[in-house]
């Protein structure tokens, strides 16, 4: 059974995220572990700047919010093959979040990219921000207020660098077979010419996407998070896929200085996935 951390601050983007995560896997057996963290009132101002414009966060506030979403989520969208838990914790998010996936095994963690605290001209919220560099279990980033639509156009950016297996590419690979989804490996490079190497690894990515329907395509461009950004709002994306890995290009995306940024513009669900 597969098994889904959902952190929730009760906002509506938090909600849209479960939302996006029950009608993604709306066919498989499911565990849906909601989390909600508080801090005592004492740390908010170190924590939690903007604390005044949100409700006074206590643990009976924090469980009676849980059980509220629960009952919504599981009245509305029905289905014999999906379970909630509630997990109510005096703790930091991120910090109760790889507390979670350790006692749990958590498979996948679906996040808002903000929250009620999201500045509107970030995409990605403090908590976000933390848990794509942080966690090493594969996350999913759903924009705020992106209705759900089947992920059957995937774009998957890859520098070539690394020879990427089943295991690296299993969330990838589950979620296009079970939606029926086409790959597209998009290679950004100023060199229109691959190594040796690459186009080792390239073969060996063709090999694991085999049972999937998949096409490469290689693109002339300098900075890569600018190029992945006009790719995706020119094609008919619905899904957006990156691997975290510290010997790539990708990985200056995924820095402290660049993580607020390369989403600018990006619009569908952005599932990251470490390096293990």
């Amino acid at each position: 059974m597969k098994k889904i951390l959902i952190p929730t601050d009760f906002s509506k983007n938090a909600e849209n995220a479960a939302v996006y995560a029950l009608n993604l896997f709306k066919s498989e057996e499911c565990e849906f572990h909601l989390l909600n963290t508080f801090l005592p009132s004492a740390q908010y101002d170190e924590h939690y700047p903007w604390h005044d414009e949100l409700e006074d966060s206590t643990p009976q506030k924090s469980k009676k919010g849980l059980a509220a979403l629960s009952d919504k989520l599981a009245k509305k969208y029905k289905s014999d093959k999906h379970i909630f838990f509630e997990h109510s914790a005096m703790n930091t998010m991120i910090g109760e979040i790889k507390k979670t996936i350790r006692k749990d095994s958590i498979d996948l963690v679906v996040m808002g990219t903000h929250g009620a605290t999201g500045a509107k001209n970030k995409f990605f919220g403090s908590n976000t921000t933390q848990a794509i560099r942080k966690l090493n279990t594969p996350l999913l980033a759903i924009p705020s207020e992106f209705t759900y639509k089947p992920p059957k156009e995937v774009l998957f950016p890859t520098d070539y660098e690394i020879a990427y297996s089943d295991k690296q590419l299993a969330e990838l690979l589950h979620i296009s077979k079970c939606h029926k989804s086409r790959i597209r490996v998009l290679h950004i490079s100023p060199q229109l010419e691959l190594s040796e190497d690459q186009n080792s690894n390239k073969s060996t990515l063709d090999g694991v996407l085999s049972d999937i329907d998949h096409d490469f395509q290689l693109v002339h461009g300098e900075n890569v998070r600018d190029t992945i950004n006009e790719y995706q709002l020119g094609s008919t994306i619905d899904f957006l896929v990156m691997i975290k890995n510290k010997h790539t290009f990708l990985e200056r995306l995924f820095s402290k200085s660049e993580i607020k940024q390369i989403g600018l513009h990006i619009k569908v669900p952005f599932l990251v996935t470490p390096w293990n």
